[in-house]
């Protein structure tokens, strides 16, 4: 069985996939049709491909996290890290964060939003 519950994809402003869910109980042939640039292509690689379904969704879903908090008033963001926790780093980093801080046992990242030049 393949199982898509409530999948966004977005490439910079272009939204490629709105809230789709699709289950495919049974194995068989199935037809995808579609104009060009639809996503066809891309909601077969979320299919079948979990290292895409994760790149850009948690990118995506921080910005908007963090417009919230700067429409809320919020003037800087912090997080901080255990060492090696590169993946959440790296995201941080696309999101305008930088470090602030480090020691042997943490590192502290922070967001200050009117340096941020958001969409």
């Amino acid at each position: 069985m393949i199982e898509l519950k409530q999948v966004t994809k977005e490439y910079g402003r272009a939204t490629v996939l709105k809230n789709i869910t699709l289950t495919l109980e049974e194995p068989g042939i199935y037809c995808l049709l579609g104009r060009n640039g639809a996503g066809k292509t891309t909601l077969c690689r979320f299919m079948v491909d979990a290292q895409f379904r994760q790149e850009g969704l948690e990118e995506t879903a921080l910005e908007h996290i963090l417009r919230g908090l700067k429409i809320q008033g919020v003037k800087q963001v912090e997080a901080r890290l255990e060492p090696g926790d590169e993946r959440t780093e790296a995201l941080l980093l696309a999101c305008g964060f930088r470090l602030a801080e480090e020691n042997t046992h943490t590192a502290r990242y922070a967001c200050r939003f009117e340096t941020q030049n958001w969409r």
